[in-house]
């Protein structure tokens, strides 16, 4: 049974399956993509538009809730069908996810509760560069509690193995730790500072600097060690205004990949007019690296810092009956590669949101 076979049956089984309690939504949209397959900027003969067509549905059910504890399943699945002309041949490319996850949460006493969750996600692509298939399976525990005088506090661990389809793409290992402390004396205005730890390791070989002054592959395999810590502020007054900051440090014993960053994330959502809800959301990142490389590292084009350098995302939606709602979304994304490759797109959407 292909990869392809096995996503389909898997969300048939749980999007369909008789389950009490489920609930169930679905966005049908239609997209407009100018840059779908990540052409490098400034180059003319190699950025094609695309329409693409998506289909998203969420199910999510209970399966048991009592004092001493609860257990919710939750899984997604989504497709996304590209259509392009070139040369008056009609080509098409394609990308289907599903994501499983099982949630549950026990009180430890009177003040603290674990929430603990496991996943299970597959991306299957075709014929789509700078997007890639995966096998990705996840475990992760949290505690949290209520310190008193408006403080409360977290921790929480996270395992995360995800194995490439692609063979020029790595496998990466990581484990991570955090904590974090909250402040609120009203619901209006909350504030949180927390440290975070993650040690990843990849699947691929450690690159360093010859004798010659080239960069090579060396002996054993990737592993990166980053510490990040966070400050968050949320204020709701007529509006909810979320603001995140974070400093990121990330050592690596491989050549080219040891970095600091500060990164500035943003979120607005208020009410507009006529029944019409708004959404803003930006992401900037900017990224200072330890050794300063003359020739680009020989790994896959996908691989050259494709992080979301700068991300804008906006979204105007309106409730038309209990039933059915309607969004327009914006989206700007340049990633951030340190070479050549870096590449800009935009996409505009209209998606009709329908819960069943």
């Amino acid at each position: 049974m292909s990869r392809r076979q096995v996503q389909g049956l898997l969300a048939a089984v749980l999007l369909l399956g008789p389950v009490p309690g489920r609930s169930l939504q679905a966005r049908v949209g239609l997209e407009y993509d100018d840059n779908p397959f990540g052409a490098s900027a400034g180059v003319s003969n190699g950025r094609r538009a695309s329409w693409i067509n998506r289909v998203y549905l969420t199910s999510s059910a209970p399966l048991f809730e009592a004092p001493w504890g609860w257990l919710q399943l939750r899984h997604q699945w989504g497709l996304k069908h590209f259509w392009r002309s070139e040369e008056k041949t009609q080509a098409w490319s394609e990308v289907m996810a599903a994501h499983l996850e099982l949630e549950g949460g026990w009180p430890l006493f009177q003040r603290m509760v674990l929430l603990w969750n496991g996943e299970v996600k597959f991306k299957e692509v075709e014929r789509i560069s700078r997007e890639k298939g995966y096998l990705q399976g996840a475990l992760g525990a949290t505690v949290k509690g209520r310190l008193g005088k408006g403080f409360t506090g977290r921790g929480h661990y996270q395992r995360v193995s995800e194995y490439a389809w692609e063979r020029d793409l790595a496998d990466v290992d990581m484990q991570a730790v955090g904590a974090e402390l909250g402040y609120s004396r009203t619901r209006r205005l909350q504030a949180h500072l927390g440290v975070n730890w993650r040690w990843l390791g990849y699947g691929r070989p450690v690159l360093e600097l010859g004798p010659d002054g080239k960069v090579r592959v060396g002996a054993g395999e990737q592993a990166d060690r980053l510490r990040e810590i966070v400050a968050r502020a949320q204020f709701f007054e007529g509006m909810l205004v979320e603001v995140t900051y974070a400093w990121v440090d990330n050592h690596s014993n491989s050549l080219g990949y040891g970095f600091r960053a500060h990164r500035l994330q943003g979120l607005l959502s208020r009410p507009i007019a006529f029944g019409v809800d708004g959404q803003f959301f930006f992401n900037i990142q900017r990224r200072r690296y330890r050794e300063t490389l003359i020739q680009a590292l020989p790994v896959s084009g996908t691989e050259q810092d494709e992080y979301a350098h700068t991300l804008l995302f906006l979204e105007l939606s309106r409730q038309l009956t209990e039933r059915y709602g309607l969004a327009w979304q914006y989206h700007y994304l340049r990633n951030g590669s340190r070479y050549e490759g870096f590449y800009r797109k935009n996409t505009y959407g209209l998606s009709l949101n329908v819960s069943l």
